[in-house]
């Protein structure tokens, strides 16, 4: 019985530097109806797992499969959804909160990296049903030459500035209180402040130096009370909570920690 073998026409990647692996874990690819009866009719085969996704032709067919895209076809491009299954993606992803704005990631728009990525960049749309799409454009696939095209698409974590709230529950004096580092920079306070229930505390803020969210902590941030150590590893925000707020006109994010001592 002969073996049947496929060659893959791309592959996709998708990153976020939010996560340890350093993959967009929480993103899933779905080629669209016109896409999969395209793929159904020229005998490519699609297949996704976690953030990579690939195109796979038959080997013997790689002659017939550079023919037939060379030439008008019922469509000019594989277009994808960008489906995203954490609500908190919008949340600790760098993008704007803007919620009339959808993204399209198009083989037309790329940043060639030197190992031979092609990164594709984002392109602003009026908002869609999805967070984003993207387009592999037939033209593009006439570079393949039974060797893979490697495509990817690159999401930042969000940088919020820290807020560490101190709440006092046990009369502690706190006079020589402070925030320790090992990072370059220091926090700003301690600064009496009110809650919202008019609760007083002492904030620590990372002002103008903005951090970026995580998976899991990136930061030792250790409370000390002249040279005891009060609380050793404060936690990193929960990236669910932030706030919003304005700043010369722009739009800027905190993330509120409260410790309870």
């Amino acid at each position: 019985m002969a073996t049947t073998s496929f060659t893959p026409v791309f592959q996709l990647n998708v990153f976020h530097e939010y996560f340890d692996s350093g993959r967009a874990e929480d993103i899933t690819l779905i080629p669209t109806a016109e896409t999969l009866a395209f793929m159904k009719h020229m005998g490519m085969v699609f297949r996704t797992i976690n953030s990579e996704s690939q195109v796979f032709i038959y080997t013997d067919s790689i002659a017939t499969f550079q023919q037939e895209i060379s030439v008008p076809n019922a469509i000019n491009f594989l277009e994808f959804t960008l489906a995203i299954q954490d609500p908190n993606f919008y949340i600790y992803t760098e993008f704007p909160t803007t919620e009339n704005v959808s993204y399209v990631y198009t083989s037309e728009y790329i940043l060639k990296k030197p190992e031979q990525t092609i990164q594709l960049l984002p392109v602003q749309e009026t908002k869609q049903n999805q967070f984003g799409r993207v387009r592999i454009f037939l033209k593009d696939l006439i570079a393949f030459q039974s060797q893979t095209l490697h495509y990817s698409i690159h999401f930042e974590a969000r940088a919020t500035c820290w807020d560490y709230y101190i709440i006092n529950r046990s009369g502690l004096l706190l006079d020589n209180l402070r925030l320790e580092t090992n990072a370059d920079f220091s926090f700003e306070g301690p600064t009496h402040v009110s809650l919202q229930n008019w609760e007083e505390t002492l904030l620590f803020t990372s002002g103008a130096v903005r951090l970026k969210l995580s998976e899991t902590p990136k930061y030792k941030f250790n409370l000390q009370l002249l040279s005891p150590t009060l609380i050793q590893a404060l936690p990193n925000p929960n990236p669910s909570h932030i706030q919003v707020f304005n700043e010369n006109n722009e739009e800027h994010f905190s993330s509120p920690i409260y410790i309870y001592i």
